[in-house]
């Protein structure tokens, strides 16, 4: 059945105040319309002001929390070391909530971070949720979506089902972790409040994404990214939690990024005049988690490298050249001092059950051939042809993408999902859909792209903001507008297995020229997991100019 909310307060709720819901704060003392937008008032953000009436999605001071002090609560610390199995029921729970925490716990931050184990939900989430009632409340309405993402794809769990009352529920709890942020001062000075503030934040951009509330998440990850500056400009000493915190943002950062989403590369390029300094790499990893955290500072860095170089070509006063080739010497160092601490450290990685089991080391290995292919790719006259010379490293990176599968194919299902129900196809972190998707748009070898296409097509779950059937149905239409009728008098075969290896023989159907080549592929996600995605395709001409040359609406869901 549906849940419903039992509460069990002695004493009737506090009726809420009229004007919290006509508008923010700041529209209000200045006299003019607010749009009411969410999380933040457009009409203040597009004219840099602070937003007062939501708490959290502030700019900066007081932004974070109400100017006016009332109730106070303490704050919680955190705290290294492990935590207890399951959260105590606290004195305001409900049946419904208690049933939420249980399923955070045994369920979502277990599945929720991906291949590789995530201290930030799996330690720092369930820690705050127990301690902290803005964390607690953001967490349970991540539970309860998570739950019904599960509930809407499997016929054979005996859970309730998830109706529109669970639906309800989950607003209900994220209007109560923004209630408890809005009603909290948050001092600048205290450390703990604003990791507070951050880990909310994070929640709530995890559970907009999975909600398909793709804008609205956007929006939570720009102030994430104030947030996250507020904690660093506090740390003193390295903080093995604040480092937990900049590895799950970090994650998110490069995942918006990747796929083009809109003006999230805003957040990757701060200043066009600084070099990307490097991202100290050591010479062993202990863990799996710390090879890919040092991967994904490192990728982070190269689509800045990216980022800038396009700048470059629209404008070469916007930034320096010098500084832009002292920039790529730096990332492609780091990617050369990661793989040789990889290799020493590859021995003992792979004795880990997890991380050779389901090819872990294999979706490292993914990334950073990718990596590497974006920055030898850089600065190189305006061409597209450049991605010709790398058709070793796209066959590598679809050859592990086989493996993969295949290690996905023999491997129970329970272990893959950490006890979370098969059905459930959603998790926080990256896996192989932006490799694949980069092969499908950037590698021109027609067997060799349709391949990458397949793979994606197969791919059933979601990898944060990545869809692997919707970057299929983006890669096919790009695929499409670059060869158009090239290959009419000979065919390409699409009839192959898409884990049969390719051979020699696959490669030599030429590539298409230069002249038809997409060079930007920009995708804006909708607000709506039923409204469509904006697709634009643009060409990038001699002179560095980049011209728009396809644009379309694509379902984000399959329409039947």
């Amino acid at each position: 059945m549906p849940f419903t909310e039992q509460e069990t307060r002695g004493k009737p709720a506090r009726s809420r105040i009229c004007r919290t819901k006509t508008g923010c704060r700041t529209c209000r003392v200045r006299r003019v319309k607010c749009d009411e937008a969410r999380p933040a008032c457009q009409r203040c953000v597009s004219t840099g002001r602070v937003c007062d009436g939501y708490g959290i999605w502030g700019g900066g001071g007081n932004a974070y929390g109400d100017r006016h002090r009332r109730e106070e609560t303490p704050s919680f610390q955190l705290v290294e070391g492990k935590l207890q199995k399951s959260l105590q029921p606290t004195v305001m729970a409900t049946v419904t909530e208690q049933f939420c925490a249980d399923w955070l716990i045994g369920r979502t931050s277990k599945k929720i971070g991906g291949v590789f184990p995530s201290e930030f939900w799996s330690r720092l989430v369930v820690q705050a949720t127990a301690q902290e009632p803005a964390v607690r409340h953001a967490a349970l309405a991540l539970a309860s979506a998570h739950r019904g993402d599960t509930m809407s794809w499997s016929e054979t769990c005996t859970a309730p089902g998830y109706r529109n009352g669970d639906e309800k529920f989950t607003l209900q709890q994220y209007n109560k972790a923004i209630a408890c942020l809005q009603g909290r001062a948050v001092d600048d000075k205290d450390i703990c409040q604003i990791r507070v503030a951050f880990i909310a934040c994070m929640v709530f951009i995890t559970l907009e994404i999975l909600r398909g509330q793709f804008q609205t998440s956007r929006i939570h990850l720009q102030h994430g990214k104030m947030l996250l500056k507020h904690i660093q400009s506090h740390r003193q000493s390295t903080s093995s939690i604040d480092n937990d915190l900049v590895e799950a943002f970090t994650c998110l950062e490069v995942q918006f990024s990747l796929f083009g989403f809109g003006q999230a590369s805003e957040l990757l390029l701060e200043t066009a005049g600084v070099v990307i300094p490097p991202s100290h790499v050591p010479r062993r990893f202990n863990s799996p988690s710390d090879a890919k955290r040092s991967l994904n500072i490192i990728l982070r860095n190269t689509q800045r490298l990216v980022e800038m170089d396009r700048r470059r070509g629209e404008c070469e006063e916007a930034v320096n050249y010098q500084l832009l080739l002292q920039s790529r010497c730096v990332v492609e160092r780091d990617l050369e001092l990661w793989i040789e601490a990889y290799k020493a450290s590859l021995a003992y990685l792979k004795i880990i059950p997890e991380f050779n089991q389901i090819g872990g080391f294999r979706l490292l290995m993914m990334y950073h051939t990718m990596a590497t292919i974006m920055v030898m790719t850089s600065l190189l006259a305006n061409s597209e042809s450049v991605f010709d010379m790398h058709l070793d490293r796209f066959i590598h990176i679809v050859q592990d993408a086989i493996q993969i599968h295949h290690s996905i194919r023999n491997t129970h299902p329970s272990e893959i999902s950490a006890q979370c129900n098969p059905a459930f196809r959603f998790t926080a972190d990256m896996g192989f859909i932006p490799p694949l998707y980069y092969t499908a748009l950037k590698c021109r070898v027609p067997r060799i792209r349709r391949q990458a296409l397949k793979l994606l097509r197969s791919t059933v779950h979601r990898e944060g903001v990545w869809d692997g059937l919707l970057a299929g149905r983006v890669a096919e239409q790009v695929i499409a507008l670059e060869e158009r009728s090239l290959y009419r008098d000979s065919p390409i075969d699409d009839n192959f297995d898409e884990l049969s290896p390719p051979l020699p023989e696959h490669l030599v159907v030429p590539p298409p020229p230069e002249s038809c080549r997409i060079s930007d592929v920009q995708v804006t996600l909708p607000d709506h997991p039923r409204h469509d995605a904006l697709l634009v395709c643009c060409k990038r001409l001699p002179d560095g100019l980049t011209i728009v040359v396809y644009e379309t609406k694509l379902p984000v869901v399959e329409k039947p």
